[in-house]
């Protein structure tokens, strides 16, 4: 069995008892409640147990990171990237675009 991804390396043999396979992630993965959009993707780190409900929006062109036990609110927006204010700069879509970290601390509730 492959992955979705066009990986050629074989997925981790399935676990023997699914209820212990689950048990296993609900210390470490985020809970994820759909649907939320991620920009990059590779730019995007989740702490455990947190909670991203739904409607996220997320602007990774700078590390965007979240912390631990962080419960999210609904229609969310984390804007990582930003454009120049000045229009002679910005030049619409065929200007620059910049962006700064965002860091949201463990236990942190928005």
């Amino acid at each position: 069995m492959y992955s979705i991804l066009g990986d050629t390396r074989p997925l981790p043999p399935v676990h023997p008892n699914p209820q212990e396979d689950e048990k296993l992630f609900e210390d470490t993965d985020p809970f994820v409640d759909p649907p939320i959009s991620v920009d990059h993707g590779l730019n995007f780190r989740v702490g455990k147990k947190t909670f991203l409900n739904f409607n996220l929006l997320v602007l990774d062109t700078c590390l965007v990171t979240i912390g631990e036990r962080v419960l999210t609110g609904p229609n969310l927006c984390i804007y990582g990237a930003t454009h120049p204010m000045d229009p002679a700069v910005r030049r619409g879509p065929e200007g620059p675009e910049a962006g700064k970290e965002v860091h949201i601390e463990d236990d942190v509730w928005i």
